[in-house]
């Protein structure tokens, strides 16, 4: 399963980065949701992992543009 985390506090998308691979996921990970927005154009992206308060982006607002590109993607 491909996950994207996206959080903007570094030591947080990297813990929790490696602690998913370890049980085998492929991660894709990120401190801006303007570049999540990207890595869901360019790769096949099932699950969402987000923070809620980013300063460029909210959570919610990651959700809708995510959601207009492919529904299909479960977001946390």
């Amino acid at each position: 399963m491909n996950i994207l985390i996206v959080d903007d506090e570094i030591n947080q998308a990297e813990l929790l980065s490696g602690f998913l691979e370890k049980q085998g996921f492929n991660i894709f990970s990120t401190t801006s949701p303007v570049e999540a927005i990207d890595i869901v154009n360019r790769e096949h992206v099932e699950l969402i992992i987000s923070d809620y308060k980013m300063p460029e982006l909210s959570g919610e607002e990651l959700l809708e543009k995510v959601k207009s590109i492919n529904p299909e993607i479960n977001f946390i």
